[in-house]
Parts: structure tokens; C-alpha cells; sequence
């Protein structure tokens, strides 16, 4: 395996918060529907500053692993180290403009809007050039085939992560416009009928997950191990797209990457996006995928929001024991890297949502002692 630089990477406890964690804001731009093809596109921007190019090398699969950082956006940044929106948007405007520059060999910022919002036209240029740089490779040459068909996979499982992003951010900003925080938390957790009939549109893309399923089970030899961590950190992605979201849409936001990654169902719920979801629904699958990710809820929790951190704990260290068989056989050494340090950060959260759990054990147990104790005259 030949060397690529390597990103310094600090922890950051931000990552996969317990409610799925601040992600970076999704492009501005709804990015349209992108052709399988590989065609390289005419440029539509003017460069700006010269600058010297790529090393020789293994360049076809440099591009590629860049560009997955760019469109993994604050996923990969949030492994960077990065923290807060600001810095987010930063690291990824960063990677995305370095894609760009070992694609074109120049600067041109203009074009990084397009890049991380995979507009289908500079990412068939993006993943022609790929095939170009194998070909001219001799160590490359041999797995031109393998790096088309991932270039094509992580490409059409990013573009629908995007489109979920968005369809998520309007039903978040739809529910910010209810006047009173009251009618917020329930149309949260409860009700999402104050939510207009745009919105409950707008829900369809948070279904979407074909892609996500064809890049997680995508066998292109050597490239297996990374389609295979990429699938997992792009499914981590959609349980982030479900925070503050209605309990019936988080249900359409998470189906994809808990059936992918742990081969769970989802449960029956009301076609009707703006429709109320049936009590203990939500709390029915998060036990179940703790279960089937090989960390049960015990049984020694008994309440509802006991119940609900050890899943949400099990959840975690299931996705960090997808991610640990990936460790060791990665061939990018940036993608390891990252996915070295969500694995340690998965684990930490996992293991503060137990302790959450036990907390609130504790707490009711000390309440059952009050409640018990005679009051003094």
C-alpha cells in the first residue's frame, strides 16, 4: 500500500451526540438527479491561481478519498476534530477545494458549491478523471474497473444523504415557525399535524436508501473494506438527520441505515408523513436494533428512558463494531484514520448514554426510598 498524507485528527466528544449530533448545514443548492455515467463535463468556471500539482502515485484513488471526505462533509469532519458549524463549514470547504485542485490541478473555488452538492455534471467529470489517473497508473491500472464502480456507489449513497439532509433541515425549520415551544416539543415527539403539506412532501427523500444498501454491500476487491466503512459512516449520517425531527419521520430517516447495517425492519407506521406515531413505537425499534447490533437493552431497565439510552447506547456500539471490522483492511489511510477515531468517539458516547441510563435508575430508586420514609412530625 502506498503512502497518502495523513490528516492530523484530534478527538472530539461532539461526535454522534445522543439526540445524532450537529451535522454541517446542507448545500444551498438542492443538488439534481445524477446519470451513472462517467463522461467527463465541459468546465463551466474560469480557474483562479495556479498551483503545483498532485504528487505522483496512486493519484486516481487520492481524488476519490478526497472527494468522499468533501461529500461526508461534517461526518468526516466531526473525526477531523472539528467543532461547530463554522469550523465544519471550513474543513469541508477545505477538502472539497483540495478535490478540486488534484482534479483540475489548479484552484478554483467556484466550483466547490457544485462538488459537495454532487452536481451530476462536475461529478461525472470528477469520476472521469478517476478512471484517467488509474489508466496512466500501472498499480492503478489493474483496478480501474473497481474504482469506477465505487466512485459511481459513494457518489449516489452521498447524493441521497444530501437530498435526506435537506428534506430534514425544512421540516426543522417549518417546526422553528410554531409560535409557543409547547406546540415545538410535541410537534417532536408527539403530533407533526401542525406541519404543512409541503413539508409532508418534503419527507420523501428521508426514505430513500437504495443507494446507501448497494454501496454497503458492494464487492470491488481491494476497495471492499472502504465502500464497506463508507456505508457505515454515510448510515451514521441518516441517524443524524433525524434529530429534531417528528418521532413518524425519524422512523423514515433511520429505516435505511438500521435495516442496512443491522438488517431491523422498520415498523408499520402511517404513510401520511405529518400523521401522530403510535406510543412506543419509536422506543419498539430503537430496542430492537440494540438487540439485533449484538447490545441488548437488559433487562434490568424498566422505564421508558431507561429503556431508551441503553438502546441508544447498544445502537452506538453497534455501529463502532461495524466500523472495527473495517480497522487494519482499509487501504486509504485518511478513511482509516477517520474511521479509527469514530470508532473511539462512538464508544464514548455509548458508554455515557449507559451511564445515563443508570443514572436515572438510581434516581428513581432514591425517590422510591423518599416516598417510603415516614415524615417527621
Amino acid at each position: 500500500m502506498r503512502a497518502h498524507a495523513l490528516f492530523g485528527l484530534t478527538l472530539a466528544t461532539s461526535l454522534f451526540a445522543a439526540c445524532g449530533g450537529e451535522s454541517a448545514p446542507p448545500p444551498q443548492n438542492p443538488p439534481p438527479t445524477t446519470s451513472a455515467s462517467v463522461a467527463p463535463a465541459a468546465s463551466s468556471a474560469a480557474p483562479t491561481t495556479e498551483a503545483t500539482p498532485a504528487p505522483p502515485g496512486d493519484q486516481a484513488y487520492t481524488l476519490l478519498t478526497t472527494a468522499t471526505g468533501c461529500w461526508l462533509g461534517g461526518l468526516w469532519g466531526d473525526a477531523e476534530g472539528e467543532t461547530g458549524a463554522a469550523e465544519r463549514r471550513a474543513g469541508n470547504e477545505r477538502r472539497c477545494g483540495r478535490a478540486i485542485h488534484l482534479m483540475l490541478g489548479i484552484e478554483d473555488p467556484a466550483k466547490i458549491p457544485a462538488l459537495r452538492a454532487l452536481d451530476p455534471a462536475l461529478t461525472d467529470e470528477l469520476l472521469a478523471k478517476v478512471l484517467e489517473l488509474a489508466k496512466a497508473d500501472r498499480l492503478d491500472a489493474a483496478h480501474t474497473d473497481g474504482l469506477k464502480k465505487l466512485g459511481v456507489a459513494v457518489s449516489i449513497a452521498a447524493r441521497e444523504s444530501v437530498l435526506a439532509h435537506r428534506a430534514a433541515a425544512k421540516i426543522r425549520e417549518d417546526i422553528d415557525k410554531l409560535k409557543t415551544d409547547k406546540e415545538k416539543q410535541s410537534a417532536r415527539d408527539k403530533d407533526a399535524s401542525k406541519l404543512s403539506a409541503d413539508d409532508a412532501a418534503a419527507a420523501g427523500p428521508l426514505k430513500a436508501g437504495a443507494g446507501l444498501e448497494a454501496l454497503f454491500k458492494l464487492d470491488v476487491g481491494d476497495y471492499t473494506k472502504d465502500a464497506h466503512a463508507i456505508g457505515v459512516l454515510l448510515a451514521l449520517g441518516r441517524v443524524r438527520v433525524s434529530r429534531d425531527i417528528p418521532k413518524h419521520m425519524k422512523v423514515y430517516a433511520v429505516s435505511p441505515a438500521y435495516q442496512t447495517v443491522f438488517g431491523v425492519q422498520p415498523p408499520a407506521v402511517p404513510d401520511t408523513a405529518n400523521a401522530p406515531l403510535k406510543p412506543g413505537t419509536w422506543l419498539g425499534f430503537l430496542v430492537d436494533v440494540a438487540k439485533a447490533a449484538g447490545h441488548p437493552v437488559p433487562e434490568t431497565a424498566k422505564t421508558p428512558k431507561e429503556r431508551e439510552s441503553h438502546a441508544w447506547a447498544g445502537m452506538l456500539n453497534g455501529f463502532a463494531d461495524k466500523l472495527k471490522a473495517d480497522q487494519g483492511l482499509i487501504k486509504s489511510p485518511e478513511l482509516g484514520e477517520v474511521v479509527n477515531h469514530a470508532v473511539a468517539l462512538l464508544e464514548v458516547r455509548a458508554e455515557k448514554a449507559a451511564e445515563g441510563a443508570e443514572k436515572k435508575a438510581e434516581q428513581k430508586e432514591e425517590k422510591k426510598g423518599e416516598k417510603k420514609e415516614p415524615k417527621k412530625p
